[in-house]
């Protein structure tokens, strides 16, 4: 049924049979943002996918040595030193550099500290303050071939852990 409109003289169809056809499509800036919100979605969700995915795989493989509490309170209750080395690269960072020798400078100065405390028989204390005087010195050591000699900071925790000096 078509009726006309007395104001603007125009043709008004209501009633028309119109076939099915799609929804109307995705104008380009709405299919860009859902694919761009998609991508997202799934450089986030990779890492949980593979994490569950290696939980199954460990849990398949061991299950009553993996699936049990101790194992659930190691994973989910050891990041003391995580965010010690957080707080550190926050300082890299906030100067726009990179810098991966912090970890590996973490890892010599705990593997020295545990080899200290445990290997040597030192009292904690004293191992946990020669770990730190170690990080220390490995650190400004670090800064010097940075800093004076030029050496790339992406190179030089590569020449660490290739001379067998960060664990």
């Amino acid at each position: 049924m078509s009726t006309t409109t007395g104001e603007t003289g125009h043709t008004r169809t209501d009633d028309i049979a119109r076939p099915p056809g799609p929804a109307t499509p995705p104008t380009p800036a709405t299919s860009w943002w859902n694919r761009a919100r998609l991508a997202e979605l799934n450089r986030r969700g990779a890492v949980v996918i593979v994490w569950a995915v290696m939980v199954l795989a460990f849990a398949i493989a061991s299950p009553g040595l993996f699936l049990t509490r101790g194992t659930f309170q190691i994973i989910f209750g050891s990041h003391g030193e995580l965010i010690f080395l957080c707080m550190a690269l926050v300082c890299v960072f906030s100067v726009g550099e990179f810098d991966f020798s912090v970890a590996s400078i973490m890892g010599l100065s705990g593997t020295a500290t545990s080899v200290m405390y445990v290997t040597h028989g030192w009292p904690i204390a004293a191992a946990a303050a020669f770990g730190l005087a170690l990080g220390v010195a490995a650190g400004a050591l670090n800064a010097v071939i940075i800093v004076l000699l030029g050496v790339d900071p992406r190179v030089s925790p590569t020449a660490w852990c290739r001379s067998g000096a960060a664990g």
